[in-house]
């Protein structure tokens, strides 16, 4: 593996800086779980989708676990660390073998909600759990949706191919 270049530490620090205000920004409580619906799946994916595996891990676990810290959320700080990581390794792994966005994407979104639903499970039992998968398929789905979007406007527009250059 080849050591980062500080282009590359910059963008991968500012997707993790985007993930935590996404989150932040928009909050939806759930109050049976303790948690919340939020929107930074969304940037979290298309890094993973513009940036590989590592980023795509980085991106998941740091950001959102940054915004679990900051919006009170502690308790689920490590678990969220873990579930949205893979999610973004995931989704980039996806990508790299398919080169289909939109799959890709869903397949993290999928795996983040699965993720949850057994830690959530656990806590809380399945009967709950099983109230907040629903919530956060929908969290993955629409970040998934999203990230495709976002994705497919930023090659469209050449954006992308200028954030990917020297990678």
């Amino acid at each position: 593996m080849r050591r980062p270049d500080a282009r590359t530490l910059t963008l991968v620090s500012l997707m993790i800086a985007l993930t935590t205000i996404a989150t932040i920004v928009i909050q939806i409580p759930i109050p049976a779980v303790h948690g919340y619906f939020n929107l930074g799946d969304a940037i979290l994916l298309t890094s993973s989708l513009l940036f590989g595996q590592l980023a795509g891990a980085l991106t998941g676990g740091l950001g959102s676990m940054l915004a679990d810290l900051l919006s009170g959320y502690a308790h689920y700080a490590p678990v969220t660390l873990i579930v949205k990581g893979l999610a973004g390794w995931l989704a980039a792994f996806l990508f790299k073998k398919t080169r289909r966005p939109l799959p890709s994407a869903l397949g993290g979104g999928i795996l983040m909600a699965a993720g949850y639903f057994l830690y959530e499970t656990v806590l809380y039992g399945a009967a709950v759990a099983l109230t907040s998968f629903g919530i956060n398929l929908i969290q993955g789905i629409l970040g998934a949706l999203m990230a495709y979007f976002l994705y497919k406007t930023m090659h469209a527009s050449g954006v992308a191919g200028r954030l990917q250059k020297g990678r």
